[in-house]
């Protein structure tokens, strides 16, 4: 099972893991937060990459001759990319509309500091056609500052930063009610 090291609770995200055994192509499996994942095998060692949009991706290489039955994983939470997530999706209803534009404000400058200028972000959207749109830092931050309830519905599907921190990538989607639900 996987477990977020700084909060000692199951991770947030749908992990992608790929098993890498020799002289095969990797396989690729996706596995729901809160699931644990269960892999068997004849050969003595096990080679997994694990990735989530919100952690640091891990290798792990273990020899399966004595290790246990089950062990939880601990993944090393992404802190800008959770601070980037928190504040696209925090709501901002205040009690009076003064309040309203100082969060709203407070949000853009907080999403301001955490995304490169030069920020590539894509939202995908699931329709018949498999549409994708490019939006720019400030399109991005004005979508996710404008008060609607489908930003509780917003799901980062992959986020990358540079060497300084900044986010320099994002690919998310809004889900629609009935995808929510299934």
């Amino acid at each position: 099972c996987f477990i977020d090291k700084d909060r000692g609770v199951s991770v947030i995200n749908t992990l992608e893991i790929m098993v890498v055994k020799e002289n095969e192509s990797p396989l690729m499996y996706k596995i729901k937060p809160g699931e644990c994942f269960y892999y068997s095998t004849k050969d003595k060692n096990l080679k997994m990459r694990i990735s989530a949009p919100f952690y640091e991706p891990l290798e792990v290489n273990r020899n399966l001759e004595n290790a246990p039955e089950e062990e939880k994983i601990e993944l090393k939470p992404d802190d800008y990319k959770m601070a980037v997530y928190y504040f696209s999706i925090k709501d901002i209803k205040g009690g009076n509309p003064d309040e309203q534009v100082a969060l709203i404000k407070q949000k853009r400058g907080q999403l301001e500091n955490l995304i490169s200028n030069n920020a590539i972000i894509y939202q995908v959207y699931d329709n018949n056609t498999y549409g994708i749109e490019r939006l720019d830092k400030q399109k991005y931050i004005t979508l996710v500052t404008t008060p609607t309830t489908s930003l509780k519905n917003l799901n980062v599907i992959e986020m990358k930063k540079d060497i300084k921190g900044k986010i320099v990538s994002i690919k998310f989607k809004i889900a629609t009610t009935d995808e929510k639900n299934n």
